[in-house]
């Protein structure tokens, strides 16, 4: 008997295949960088939809924040304080 190939996860294994929160999964859903279905009450993810996101060049954020090219505050924060150490 041979083994049948699976085409789609839920949230949870597809979350879980690469790495990542259902959140995050939720996120990707929400903002359409993934395609999913509902198949008798459940989401599922086709896997071809994972393996382009993870194939893409660029990722873009989900958490909804924007960088702008700027440095997190905790990093410049951190530099400050290591240039006072030097000039002092």
């Amino acid at each position: 008997m041979s083994e049948i190939r699976r085409l789609a996860y839920t949230r949870d294994e597809a979350a879980k295949s690469i790495g990542v929160s259902v959140c995050s999964i939720d996120r990707l859903i929400k903002k359409r960088q993934i395609r999913c279905s509902r198949v008798l009450g459940r989401t599922l993810i086709p896997i071809s939809e994972l393996e382009k996101l993870l194939n893409a060049d660029f990722i873009p954020r989900t958490d909804g924040r924007k960088t702008n090219g700027r440095k997190p505050k905790t990093t410049r924060h951190y530099t400050e304080n290591v240039d006072q150490l030097f000039r002092e």
